[in-house]
């Protein structure tokens, strides 16, 4: 009867069925601990808050219960925080309860583990103040959407952008990883896998599982190959996909704040470049108000003194040269920036960018007049 669900669903059935037999809904913890390999693998777990059993989460992934708008700044600050022996930086997110319902947790990793393989160990509690959880999560996504999209600019990786190509699954390549990790850490530390209660045993089991219990769901795309790349080789391509290749940043249908307006403006300029954002946020967040308009004013300000400080430069070596991202795309479409925005926004245009292509500012409630703003 089970055939055809997915994991998580036969999980959810499972639970609410035991809670019949027991009469009744044990409490739940507040918080929970959760160990992850590097590449997200849960290794271990305590009494959940969201009421999954901890041994069904083993050798799943951590991200698959996060909600879809959590998922990106999740992964931004393991990889530039918690990964880079920054532990205290929190973390905003939604997890699925076993009932179907979104939960808020603020995690934060509490130690690191190189045994049996390197992870971290992370503590996830019920946040009591969502409306701060709201807000940090919504700035965290945008500074996410910056990084990845300025280091795809960069870095010439095109994440979520490219077309046509070969798909891989990768779950089932991570589990096997995982696996020979596991074994590796047995021999080594001469442990006797053949004991039922060995806690690596069960790991074992789990990642042997791979088919149901990572679901498949999770693909790599590469391009480049095949068709996709014969396209790509036509000297009459169409000019709309044209203009819209290329290092995108996409920030459609989030309503941008005043403050987040100017911190993308920071970065698409060149004022604030990629490096200095995550301190820009952390100290912002950790303010006693979260003041980020405060944060962005001090850096136009510095950044202000600085071109000022250029344009009576006696020499090349006194100036200090503002170096754009090479996006191609920029998509503000339903931002709803207003007149503010766009003239707030239209200084990157003026800036040294010639890879720039295509600029959506539809349905961003702009007039005429801020529309002027393009042709000071």
């Amino acid at each position: 009867q089970m055939e055809g669900l997915t994991q998580e669903q036969q999980m959810q059935i499972q639970a609410q069925m035991q809670l019949l037999v027991d009469g009744e809904d044990d409490e739940r913890p507040e918080e929970h601990f959760l160990t992850i390999a590097l590449n997200g693998t849960i290794l271990g777990a305590t009494e959940m808050v969201t009421g999954f059993p901890p041994s069904g989460l083993l050798m799943t992934s951590a991200f698959d219960s996060v909600h879809e708008d959590d998922l990106l700044g999740m992964h931004a600050i393991k990889t530039h925080f918690w990964e880079r022996d920054q532990p205290d930086v929190e973390v905003y997110l939604r997890r699925r309860t076993i009932e179907g319902d979104w939960i808020w947790l603020v995690a934060k990793v509490v130690s690191y583990i190189d045994s049996p393989v390197p992870g971290i160990i992370v503590h996830e509690a019920i946040v009591k103040n969502e409306n701060v959880a709201v807000i940090v999560s919504r700035i965290t996504r945008i500074a996410s959407l910056l990084l990845q999209a300025v280091e795809s600019s960069l870095f010439g990786s095109e994440v979520g952008n490219n077309t046509g190509g070969d798909s891989v699954d990768a779950s089932q390549d991570e589990a096997v990883e995982i696996q020979a990790m596991l074994l590796n850490a047995a021999e080594n530390l001469g442990i006797d896998l053949s004991n039922s209660d060995n806690p690596l045993r069960e790991l074992m089991e789990a990642a042997a599982n791979g088919d149901s219990m990572w679901g498949g769901d999770v693909l790599i795309s590469r391009g480049g190959t095949g068709e996709g790349r014969a396209r790509d080789g036509k000297k009459s391509m169409d000019i709309v996909e044209h203009l819209k290749s290329g290092a995108a940043l996409d920030l459609s249908k989030i309503i941008l704040t005043e403050g987040e307006v100017k911190l993308v403006t920071l970065v698409l300029t060149g004022r604030l470049q990629i490096e200095d954002l995550g301190p820009l946020l952390y100290l912002a967040l950790n303010s006693p108000e979260m003041d980020l308009v405060a944060a962005t004013d001090e850096f136009y300000s510095l950044s202000e003194q600085q071109l000022k400080a250029n344009s009576h430069a006696q020499s090349p070596s006194e100036m200090v040269l503002l170096q754009p991202p090479p996006l191609a795309v920029i998509n503000l479409s339903f931002t709803d920036i207003g007149d503010y925005g766009m003239e707030t926004l239209s200084e990157f245009l003026y800036a040294d960018n010639a890879a720039l292509k295509t600029l959506d500012v539809g349905f961003c409630n702009i007039s005429p007049r801020g529309m002027m703003s393009l042709c000071q």
